[in-house]
């Protein structure tokens, strides 16, 4: 700049204090204030150099979005003002080319006046100081003692034209999930991985990749965690693990303290922070926060929240809900418990579906997605850690068709191991005598179509079999409980099949007994069809004598009436001369014939 130009501008300053004096007239508002800057130096790029600003500096979202797109395309070598540039890093900043071009109208026409440059410089740094002189007066409460900056009310007012020109486009973190510059939360009850999800955030936004495998970043962000050095082992080791399943490791930039977040000297360093490494998104999750009363909490979060939002990076909080819940989809009624409720626009709700068992290294969780930008939208979330050994991080995302028949096969599952722990607590009460299946039954004192049910099951599975010494040929068979078993690939028979198998048994085993006896019983006798006089029987039982017979068919003579067939005579055989005696006719006409 030529000598000349700098006494002009001297004298424009000069000019300026005096009419101010004379005639004094309200400062800028912010955002018109930076539209003059950032208008100045798009007209003039020498003045960037002389007029340089830090980012906080900028209040105004799109402005901060101008201004790291001035300062990238400055970094690369060329002139601040190379407009093809700059519409290139606004489009990788998620803004489109009808957007950039309102946005350079805009700051065009605010007015920027180029004596007057100083001015802006001197006022942008004057509010900037005042805003951080606000931060470091933050109380022990965590409550902000507010400046009205410039002696403007606190309200802003607007037309309905002004507000509708005053609505940016939306700006995605991730299209349909998150947005920027609106804070968010993960919030769920204690211990259903909202940590381990918060990482796979970050390492998705940070490397431009899929957020649990499914939602894919809009492009690479620049992001920071920010937590308590008592996590550190837990953050190590899921950023291991979250780097060995993406084969490239988590682009975070991580800040652990042991401090309260909320001091003034944290707040100032937060900021420092954020500005040095120019983070566009800070995942908190505040450990040390979690044993305070919520209005407390809650004070101190809006606390850490604001102080993002004036840094410019979009804040998204871990946030532990009040109460437990059971495993179910949560919906934002929910967050009324929680400390996040009062300054979340947009959330990422975690419960579980199912409760973990020890030792499996699975976790299933529904997710629940929403937001003031209207997104919405629940899923089934399936995480695999692995095992002590070997740890691991896999993800699956799921709709809620495909959980429809999970949902079922679980209340299936859960009332199997229902009667499943009454039969074994049965066969437990049991021990020490005759374990038989009416007897279990009638200690689990189910109906017989469950317990039907659920013993084939268990016979199938291997865990009831016959005891030692028993067979299923006996009338009562016994059983034994076996704990770690073999599943029984025989074919499970029915309640009905097996009345008929212990039926047969018992015929044939009659049957078997009566054909090694050398003397048939009377009841044998008395069912042959056809008299064999001629077949000799050998006397190995006691016969009846004819007294006794005859008692016998006078005490009922009703009976020896009705017989139709012929019986045969229980008298020993006579051998004569003409051959073997016949067997008498059986008489008829009742009792008196009988006697007769």
């Amino acid at each position: 700049m030529t000598k000349r130009t700098a006494q002009i501008r001297r004298l424009f300053a000069q000019l300026r204090k005096n009419l101010q004096a004379a005639n004094p007239t309200p400062e800028p508002s912010d955002a018109t204030l930076e539209a003059r800057w950032l208008g100045c130096v798009l007209v003039w790029p020498e003045l960037w150099s002389e007029g340089k600003l830090p980012l906080d500096a900028f209040q105004r979202p799109a402005h901060r979005l101008l201004f790291e797109a001035m300062m990238t395309v400055k970094q690369s070598g060329a002139e601040c003002n190379d407009v093809p540039k700059l519409k290139a890093q606004l489009s990788q900043r998620g803004v489109g080319q009808q957007q950039v071009g309102l946005l350079l109208q805009e700051v065009m026409a605010a007015g920027g006046d180029f004596p007057q440059f100083d001015y802006y410089v001197e006022l942008l740094r004057r509010r900037l100081a005042e805003r951080e002189q606000a931060e470091q007066q933050v109380g022990g409460s965590g409550e902000i003692v507010r400046l009205e900056v410039g002696g403007g009310s606190p309200f802003q007012e607007f037309t309905t034209e002004e507000l509708l020109a005053e609505q940016q486009p939306d700006e995605w973190l991730i299209p349909g999930v998150l947005l920027r510059h609106e804070p968010g939360v993960i919030c769920g009850p204690s211990k259903c991985l909202k940590s381990s999800i918060a990482v796979d955030l970050g390492g998705a936004l940070a490397t431009g990749g899929k957020f649990l495998g499914e939602f894919a970043a809009k492009r690479a962000f620049r992001v920071g965690f920010v937590s308590g050095t008592c996590k550190r082992r837990a953050l190590t080791d899921l950023a291991h693990r979250w780097g060995e399943s993406r084969d490239e490791k988590p682009q975070l930039v991580w800040s652990l303290t042991g401090d309260d977040l909320t001091e003034a000297k944290s707040l100032l360093h937060l900021r420092k922070w954020i500005a040095q490494h120019q983070l566009e998104v800070v995942l908190i999750d505040p450990q040390q926060l979690s044993s305070l009363p919520k209005r407390a909490q809650a004070t101190q979060l809006q606390t850490l929240v604001r102080c993002c939002l004036q840094s410019g990076a979009t804040p998204i909080v871990c946030c532990e809900t009040r109460k437990q819940i059971r495993p179910r989809a949560m919906d934002v009624a929910d967050m009324a418990s929680a400390a996040c409720d009062g300054f979340a626009r947009q959330w990422l709700l975690l419960n579980r579906r199912q409760t973990y068992q020890p030792g499996s290294g699975e976790h299933r969780l529904w997710l629940t997605i929403g937001g003031d930008a209207g997104q919405d939208g629940l899923w089934g979330v399936d995480v695999r850690v692995g095992d002590f050994e070997r740890r691991a991080w896999t993800t699956t995302v799921r709709d809620t068709c495909s959980l429809r028949d999970e949902a079922a096969a679980h209340e299936v599952e859960s009332l199997h191991e229902r009667l499943e722990s009454k039969v074994r607590l049965a066969f437990t009460n049991l021990a020490g005598g005759k374990i038989t299946k009416t007897k279990v039954r009638d200690q689990c004192g189910m109906n017989g179509v469950k317990f039907a049910a659920a013993w084939d099951r268990l016979v199938a599975a291997g865990k009831i079999k016959l005891a030692p010494g028993s067979t299923g040929a006996s009338l009562y068979p016994q059983y034994q409980w076996i704990e770690s078993a073999e599943p029984n690939n025989e074919p499970v028979r029915s309640e009905a099949s097996v009345a008929a198998t212990k039926d047969n048994n018992a015929v044939q085993s009659d049957r078997g007994s009566k054909e090694t006896t050398a003397v048939p019983t009377d009841r044998t006798t008395e069912k042959a069809n056809v008299p064999r006089p001629d077949r000799e029987v050998e006397k190995s039982q006691p016969v009846r004598s004819d007294r006794t017979a005859e008692k016998t068919n006078a005490a009922r003579p009703d009976r020896a009436a009705e017989k139709s067939k012929p019986v045969r005579s229980t008298q020993p055989r006579q051998e004569n001369k003409c051959g073997p005696v016949p067997s008498p006719e059986p008489q008829r006409g009742g009792a008196k014939a009988a006697q007769g």
